[in-house]
């Protein structure tokens, strides 16, 4: 589970994020990613009722998004807050999936640090 610190809550942070912030897509979910002053990353995901109108089903896509990207962490360059904004497929999709495609995604849109 993300922490607190790690986590994107208030509406005027996202209403910059998506307003400002460039855009990257997968099938599987799309990011809105835009700079922020602090020495922290920070991410709000977001499953809308278009992807399942169950809440047990987009809960679950949230909770594998959210442990994809914890276990990235320590690679996940500081300063940036990112919207990560499921689509139709995560629903039916498993966590190996979900895992391997948020790291291509952090990957190509310069998320993590070259180790």
């Amino acid at each position: 589970m993300l922490s607190a610190d790690f986590r994107l809550r208030k509406k005027t942070d996202i209403d910059r994020v998506w307003k400002k912030g460039r855009s990257f897509a997968t099938p599987l979910f799309s990011l809105k990613i835009a700079k922020n002053d602090l020495p922290v990353s920070r991410f709000a995901v977001v499953i809308g009722t278009k992807v399942n109108k169950r809440a047990v089903v987009r809960n679950l896509a949230k909770r594998r998004l959210r442990e994809a990207i914890r276990l990235l962490g320590p690679r996940i360059v500081a300063g940036q807050d990112v919207i990560v904004m499921g689509r139709g497929k995560i629903a039916d999709t498993t966590y190996d999936e979900i895992s391997r495609t948020i790291r291509f995604a952090f990957e190509k849109s310069g998320l993590l640090k070259n180790v």
